[in-house]
């Protein structure tokens, strides 16, 4: 609600777009880390290129982010800011959650 009664539509745009790629970056690092767990699981769906495709995904992304950062500190530093304070947020959540009865 902050960022909605603080920024304009413009600003919203770009602060969702800097705060929704590391989450872009963390799903294509999954991919190794379902791989590595999970290594007999049927994949529905390859990825092409494995594994030089997902790790120039990823290196992309922290470019990006970087130079979102490099060239606006603030509001990228809002942005992570934002992501940063769901993570307390979320282990509360966890804490407080109802638990399922039964089985």
């Amino acid at each position: 609600m902050v960022w909605v009664l603080l920024l304009n539509f413009d600003q919203l745009a770009d602060q969702f777009v800097v705060a929704i790629f590391p989450f872009y970056a963390l799903a294509a690092a999954a991919v190794f880390a379902l791989r590595r767990r999970q290594p007999d699981r049927p994949r529905p769906v390859k990825v092409l290129g494995y594994p030089i495709v997902p790790l120039l995904f990823i290196l992309a992304t922290f470019i990006i982010l970087g130079n979102a950062l490099r060239e606006h500190p603030g509001p990228t530093g809002f942005a992570f800011l934002g992501i940063l304070l769901g993570v307390p947020a979320y282990f509360a959540w966890l804490r407080w959650r109802p638990r399922p009865s039964g089985a």
